[in-house]
């Protein structure tokens, strides 16, 4: 709305409705103006706190990172428990898809957004470390392999399984069904089966 005044505790609603923007027009696309529009404010209330769209891009980048980074970590134990590799994987792939579709804006944002930017490039690489980490230590706490082969094992599985999360992300988020969890639990319980 024109004139509206800006309220600095506005600026969550400002980055929920670059969100949007963002997520749904790409970055090349979107302007200050519908920015501020969508979020209720002028574009000059709007440059108060963010000048320039580069600047708002940044700081929209930095909340998501850390609003998906704890998110896998809350999804993903670090330890399996009694449950097979597989079952542990497949149930922590089940949590992470449907964090996927309930935050969808952001993980469009952050893993398959094309805008080419230093941040967004740096933003992703954190989340498929975060990823292959947690899902690195599941593996290891549920494989029944020991030693050196367990380090080896779990780091090559939790990179794969990042890889096959990321690579179902925008058919989730675009409501395609996936079979995911359900093809892990059978493929790692068949590999471990002989471990």
């Amino acid at each position: 709305m024109a004139g509206t005044s800006f309220d600095p505790a506005g600026s969550d609603r400002i980055l929920d409705a670059a969100l949007a923007q963002f997520a749904q027009r790409g970055y090349e696309n979107t302007t200050l103006e519908a920015v501020g529009a969508a979020a209720g404010i002028d574009r000059p209330s709007l440059e108060l706190i963010f000048p320039t769209k580069a600047r708002l891009f940044g700081v929209l980048v930095n909340r998501e990172l850390e609003r998906l980074c704890r998110q896998v970590i809350d999804a993903v134990p670090i330890d399996g428990g009694e449950a097979t590799v597989g079952e542990a994987v497949g149930s922590a792939l089940a949590d992470l898809l449907a964090l996927v579709r309930g935050h969808a804006m952001s993980w469009r944002l952050i893993m398959h957004a094309d805008f080419g930017s230093f941040e967004e490039r740096q933003a992703k690489d954190e989340v498929r470390e975060v990823l292959s980490t947690r899902l690195r230590w599941l593996v290891a706490s549920t494989a029944p392999v020991g030693g050196p082969d367990r380090r080896r094992a779990s780091a090559l599985m939790g990179r794969t399984l990042a890889a096959l999360l990321e690579l179902n992300i925008e058919p989730v988020i675009n409501g395609v069904p996936t079979t995911l969890p359900a093809e892990v639990v059978e493929g790692l319980d068949a590999l471990f089966a002989g471990g």
